[in-house]
């Protein structure tokens, strides 16, 4: 394992920055990624995120900030929340998975600008809390969460960093059972009753 991933793998849990750590956040770049959904909204707050990295800022919303999808195919149910609780368990439950089970702590990871960078934090502990509380009022704002949890782990990690490897492995299994649901979803709702 490589040294300047160990901070951000380690379940051990100790409490000392490490400085290769500090020096792959003076690397960090920003990353353009493809939600697979063209009404999630996520493609255009990271390519705005693209942009306002060269400021030094970073702007992207989760769900919480943004109006819900009123549409049909994206609108909450209880067969809904089952399909998101069964693929964000497969998330969660993923070899990498444990990475994303909550918040980023700065401190002990030894990473005091991640709020500097992360304006949005998101992870799939707080996803499947808001799911469980039934704070979704639509799936496209619980897929926009998931995506959100990625994006920033590889805004925040430069490629070549486990992190980001495992985010963007994570994101496409999520896109990919994600859009199978979308389809059945909308054909359902094309279907006359």
């Amino acid at each position: 394992m490589k040294p300047e991933i160990t901070a951000h793998l380690s379940k051990s849990g100790s409490n000392k920055p490490n400085t290769m750590t500090t020096q792959a956040c003076k690397r960090r770049r920003s990353v353009y990624i493809s939600s697979g959904s063209k009404d999630s909204g996520t493609d255009s707050e990271v390519e705005g995120n693209k942009r306002s990295q060269k400021s030094g800022t970073t702007s992207i919303s989760s769900s919480e900030n943004r109006p819900s999808s009123n549409n049909k195919a994206g609108s909450m149910n209880a067969s809904k929340t089952r399909v998101c609780r069964n693929i964000l368990g497969k998330l969660m439950d993923h070899p990498g998975g444990w990475i994303f089970h909550k918040l980023v702590d700065p401190d002990l990871f030894g990473i005091p600008d991640y709020f500097d960078v992360i304006r949005n934090p998101m992870d799939l502990g707080t996803v499947k809390k808001k799911l469980t509380n039934k704070s979704y009022l639509s799936t496209d704002d619980f897929a926009a969460d998931v995506r959100l949890t990625f994006s920033n782990a590889m805004t925040y990690n430069p490629p070549g960093i486990q992190v980001h490897t495992v985010a963007e492995q994570l994101n496409i299994m999520f896109n990919l059972e994600w859009t199978s649901y979308e389809r059945k979803w909308i054909d359902r709702n094309l279907k006359p009753v």
